[in-house]
């Protein structure tokens, strides 16, 4: 089942979703008044994830999940990783959300039995 989208926010309150491990610094001089939240693995957060983004009209990241969460909660959200807004992309917001599970594996992967492996081995 596909996850109830909440209504587009408009703003300018901007979140930056870091990955494990990013450079926080050319962040920091591209989005002066932007909040920046770093991997929880790297820093404690002090509210989750969700407080985080009621808070927050627009996320940006690469390849964190918690991009996926911004979406569904009504966020702009910027994927850098595909170089721009997801409200841009030919279909848009639902469509992205919709197709995630495709995007995790791909056909030469699946073929070569990795994804197999990847799942048996975290299976327990």
């Amino acid at each position: 089942k596909h996850p109830e989208l909440q209504p587009e926010r408009v703003g300018n309150r901007t979140v930056i979703l870091c990955d494990f491990g990013t450079d926080t610094r050319e962040f920091s001089q591209i989005y002066e008044n932007a909040t920046i939240r770093r991997h929880p693995a790297e820093e404690p957060c002090a509210e989750s994830l969700s407080e985080c983004l009621q808070s927050h009209e627009r996320a940006i990241g690469a390849h964190t999940t918690a991009l996926v969460d911004a979406a569904v909660l009504g966020l702009g959200v910027e994927c850098t990783a595909l170089d721009g807004p997801i409200s841009g992309l030919k279909h848009g917001r639902k469509h992205w959300i919709n197709c995630l599970a495709w995007h995790n594996w791909t056909l030469e992967e699946i073929r070569a039995g990795d994804t197999w492996e990847h799942l048996n081995d975290n299976a327990g």
